[in-house]
């Protein structure tokens, strides 16, 4: 008789099931570790106008308060779309190392939208809106800041989610039948 795939004897000799997370198909590291580091490349390039972003909402935090100058929105906005952008590439790196496909991983796409309001709302609150409100040179570099800043980071957004498209069709595409079903 033989032993149930479920049994914990044969899992520990290699015998667990197919479905489980532990086994996974071979080069599957080597593809999730490029994955990985091209993905985390661009990340660490959208992280750059989100912490320019997020010390000129110190900036204007220190100089006119957190409450009436936005500084708040910029502070709050950089963290958290920070973190969203995270959460967008993460199911790509994880099924790239063979992973399955979790229930919770179609959800991140939740994370990119919000950081494409977030960087259009750089460009045009501060970067446009500002200035119509209450134009002056000073501003008017404060505002090209902004809006420079917010194309950078939408721009870098934008190649994290070309990336990982990219990722993902290659994975799909190296997929047996039953696995892209």
């Amino acid at each position: 008789m033989s032993q149930s795939s479920t049994d914990p004897a044969g899992a520990a000799h290699g015998d667990g099931p197919p479905e489980s997370p532990e086994r996974r198909e071979p080069g599957a590291d080597r593809r999730g570790v490029l994955a990985e580091d091209l993905l985390l490349g661009q990340l660490g390039r959208c992280s750059i106008p989100l912490t320019l972003i997020f010390l000129m909402g110190v900036v204007r935090g220190v100089q006119g308060g957190f409450g009436s100058s936005g500084a708040l929105v910029l502070l709050i906005g950089a963290l958290v779309s920070g973190v969203a952008t995270f959460l967008y590439a993460l199911p790509t790196v994880l099924l790239s190392y063979g992973r399955r496909k979790q229930p919770w991983m179609p959800l991140s796409a939740v994370g990119g939208i919000v950081a494409y309001v977030f960087g259009l709302f750089v460009i045009l609150v501060p970067g446009l809106w500002d200035q119509v409100r209450a134009p002056s040179l000073g501003g008017a570099g404060l505002g090209l800041f902004f809006l420079l800043t917010g194309f950078w980071y939408l721009r870098s957004l934008g190649r994290v989610a070309e990336l990982a498209r990219r990722i993902d069709r290659t994975l799909g595409s190296e997929a047996g039948p039953a696995e892209r079903a």
